[in-house]
């Protein structure tokens, strides 16, 4: 009787298995990576255009202080974001207010 019919595996069987297990959990990883991967960048968005999306927000409220603190943080923060000539605006703007 073989060790395969008395309920035993053939060594060439682990061998086998091992590798295919082995290669899905390695395929497996990658995609956990590429996703943890994505998931960052998807995080790393335009802070200025948030900044000032906030800021616009802020003023819609009547809350000219922090419109203007959220702004002046574009300016500094962003200089050469496109958002910074537009938030220098808005300060000269709540500025005259």
């Amino acid at each position: 009787m073989s060790s395969k019919e008395s309920g035993g595996k053939w060594r060439g069987e682990f061998v086998v298995t091992d590798v295919r297990h082995s290669d899905e959990r390695v395929f497996m990883r990658r995609i956990i990576l590429a996703g943890c991967i994505v998931a960052l960048l998807a995080g790393c968005g335009d802070k200025a255009k948030d900044i000032y999306e906030t800021a616009q927000f802020e003023e819609k409220q009547f809350n000219k202080p922090h419109a203007m603190q959220l702004y002046r943080q574009i300016v500094e923060q962003y200089p050469d974001s496109s958002y910074a000539g537009q938030a220098k605006t808005r300060l000269a703007e709540l500025a005259k207010r």
